[in-house]
């Protein structure tokens, strides 16, 4: 989380975060995916709204990350 000061001073934000899970990505290149959504997600605060969706040749919204709520 962000100390009090930084997060007082910024502005909520609204976020869409798409992840490509389409046969083209796997391995590594999926993992540093999923590492950078979590680092994102890291960097919100409580007035921040998000949602993460994954796609190939179809979208679907991620679940809930109860851990974070």
């Amino acid at each position: 989380r962000r100390p009090w000061y930084i997060q007082g001073a910024a502005s909520p934000k609204d976020m869409l975060i798409l992840v490509d899970v389409s046969g083209s990505v796997s391995g590594l290149t999926l993992k540093l995916i999923r590492t950078s959504v979590s680092e994102m997600l890291e960097t919100l605060s409580d007035d921040d709204f998000v949602n993460v969706a994954s796609f190939n040749s179809n979208a679907q919204d991620v679940s809930c990350f109860q851990h974070l709520v």
